[in-house]
């Protein structure tokens, strides 16, 4: 059982011979109910400020802190990222669940530029993993292909008992890498 949120204790109410007072009570079975939290985003504004330097003349202007730029937090960066990297889900799909469940409205643009940025973000890690892996003088290698709208597709992957590596051929990352180089 998950520990609970919140205990609710139910006690007998009457009895058949309708009495209501009971003596020795002790708990006998516990009924557990999970449920989501409401979600309810979290949006805050940063409104932005500019002013005449008193000194010289010159107009300032805030700036909006580098970790805010993008307008997405990295907790639903991350959901975007997980959506649609480890459950393969569609741009589509990603855009009705955040309108359905979220009530974000955002368009594909956005949900590809996302993608991107975690893409990027995590690039380094994958790219030591791509070197560790190759380090190995054992490792598993596998391909499969499959066809996607008529363009035949690969993913490789190189696996050890700690460590894999998947890669696509076709991804700009690590563009260029061979079988040979797996």
């Amino acid at each position: 059982m998950l520990e609970p949120t919140e205990i609710k204790i139910i006690q007998p109410e009457i009895c058949s011979c309708g009495n209501t007072t009971f003596n020795d009570l002790t708990d006998y079975y516990t009924h557990q109910v999970i449920e989501l939290p409401e979600i309810k985003m979290d949006v805050t504004h940063f409104v932005l400020y500019k002013g005449i330097c008193s000194c010289c003349g010159k107009t300032n202007k805030g700036v909006i802190p580098k970790e805010h730029r993008t307008g997405f937090g990295p907790r639903l960066t991350a959901l975007i990222a997980e959506m649609a990297g480890t459950q393969a889900d569609s741009r589509s799909t990603i855009q009705t669940f955040c309108d359905s469940v979220l009530g974000l409205k955002i368009s594909l643009g956005t949900i590809q530029k996302i993608i991107d940025r975690v893409s990027q973000a995590i690039e380094p890690s994958y790219r030591m993993i791509a070197t560790q892996v190759r380090q190995d003088a054992v490792n598993h290698v596998d391909e499969t292909s499959w066809h996607e709208n008529g363009i035949l597709m690969w993913l490789w992957v190189m696996a050890r008992r700690l460590l894999g590596f998947f890669h696509d051929p076709l991804s700009p990352v690590l563009g260029g890498i061979s079988r040979t180089d797996l």
